[in-house]
């Protein structure tokens, strides 16, 4: 028995209305080295656990005056249920055993167990028996709350890491998350239990998520690492970094998978970001035309990081007006040529529009939601084509305000 889990002499409770029986328990239980609490009937007993004095384990007789046994174990469970609702799963049962006159009665026996007695003995009380029991009971109880610790040191481990820990079945359906999890994409736990992994995952990156989960599913690989982009609540792309493995059963059959996954956004950006600098400066190397060399900078932008469409509109000092003096469009999507053209047609004042505003503050504009911004003046088409996000950029030399970058984008850029 490992005392260091109750208190440092284990406390039984005795209740009996028999003073004779009552007596000869306390002599034996102080032998053992037990601290014993005396009731004279189920009431007795209730009270003195209310009062706070909360024993290791209760000797509970069946048959009393007052409260029975029975009636005792029941409200005794109640006190337990109350506990649950206030500590949760730090709560722990007080072990009962029943003690009976009525021999091995098998109602008698089956009633004890339904109100919540962890076992029974019968009287007259066989000394050797009732000290193998308390043995076996209280070591059983002991092993449960030092397990119940060690979960509780685990949870506290898992819910203050940063990093996101997860399990999913073998459906791959979430059946774990720690709250780091919330932190990276703003979904709350309860909306992320029970969903598919996979619905998470950024769409064009879901056949490598798809991949490497079926690798760990059918144990083509003990482990993976791969990194995918995933779509926060907001709409928003981050990248993340996936380990998972296979976790067991005791019985050694599968149970699911496991992993932990990072958010790598700001490395991938930086990456990114090197990579178009990169490219940018053998673009000015190349000696093109300067409407060559944007438009070969407008697709390296681009396609590095995503956007479909990159604009630079440039000031008309002459005319006072911005145009859209370049553009680029991704192939792929050729049907947004048609926000392109309106875009070359179209002049806008200075301060007009999504380019006009951003001159006129001569600092960036993020836009997650472009159809709803009040500068936006093509909002028709954006609708139509699906458009959702853009990124706006002045163009500067010193204070001098020269034009502005549009990236424009679908949804979950």
């Amino acid at each position: 028995m490992t005392k260091s889990n109750f208190s440092e002499t284990p406390r039984i409770l005795v209740a009996d209305d028999e003073r004779v029986t009552r007596m000869m328990l306390s002599h034996l239980l102080s032998q053992l080295g037990y601290e014993v609490v005396q009731a004279n009937n189920g009431q007795e007993c209730l009270d003195i656990y209310k009062q706070g004095q909360k024993p290791d384990m209760v000797l509970l007789d069946a048959m009393m005056p007052v409260m029975d046994g029975f009636r005792c174990c029941e409200e005794l469970e109640k006190l337990y249920q109350e506990e649950i609702a206030q500590k949760g799963s730090e709560a722990i049962r007080t072990p009962i055993l029943m003690i009976t006159a009525l021999g091995d009665d098998a109602n008698a026996v089956d009633r004890a167990f339904s109100v919540g007695a962890i076992d029974y003995i019968a009287k007259p009380i066989e000394k050797a028996i009732l000290k193998q029991r308390l043995k076996r009971i209280l070591e059983a109880t002991a092993a449960e709350r030092a397990l119940r610790e060690n979960e509780s040191k685990y949870r506290s481990l898992v819910d203050n890491l940063n990093e996101v820990i997860f399990q999913t079945d073998l459906e791959g359906n979430i059946t774990f998350l720690n709250p780091a999890w919330s932190n990276i994409s703003q979904y709350s736990l309860p909306q992320s239990l029970n969903k598919s992994f996979v619905d998470f995952i950024y769409p064009p990156d879901r056949e490598i998520h798809q991949r490497n989960f079926d690798k760990i599913k059918h144990g083509v690989k003990g482990d993976c690492r791969y990194a995918v982009r995933y779509i926060r609540k907001d709409n928003s792309i981050g990248w993340i970094e996936i380990y998972m493995n296979l976790m067991y059963r005791y019985n050694n059959s599968i149970l699911g998978v496991s992993g932990s996954l990072n958010d790598i956004s700001d490395r991938k950006a930086r990456e990114k970001y090197l990579e178009v600098e990169t490219i940018t400066n053998q673009i000015f190397a190349e000696g093109l035309s300067l409407r060559k060399t944007i438009h070969k900078i407008l697709k390296s932008i681009c396609s590095n990081l995503d956007w479909d469409i990159g604009q630079l509109w440039m000031i008309d000092r002459q005319n006072q007006e911005l145009t859209c003096w370049q553009s680029w469009v991704n192939p792929e999507k050729r049907h947004f040529y048609k926000f392109t053209e309106e875009s070359m047609t179209r002049s806008l004042q200075m301060g007009e529009g999504l380019s006009g505003m951003v001159g006129e503050v001569m600092d960036y504009a993020w836009i997650p939601h472009i159809q709803d911004n009040q500068y936006f003046k093509q909002r028709e088409t954006a609708n139509k084509l699906g458009i959702c996000s853009a990124f706006i950029i002045p163009v500067m030399d010193i204070d001098d305000r020269l034009g502005a970058l549009n990236f424009i984008a679908i949804a979950y850029t």
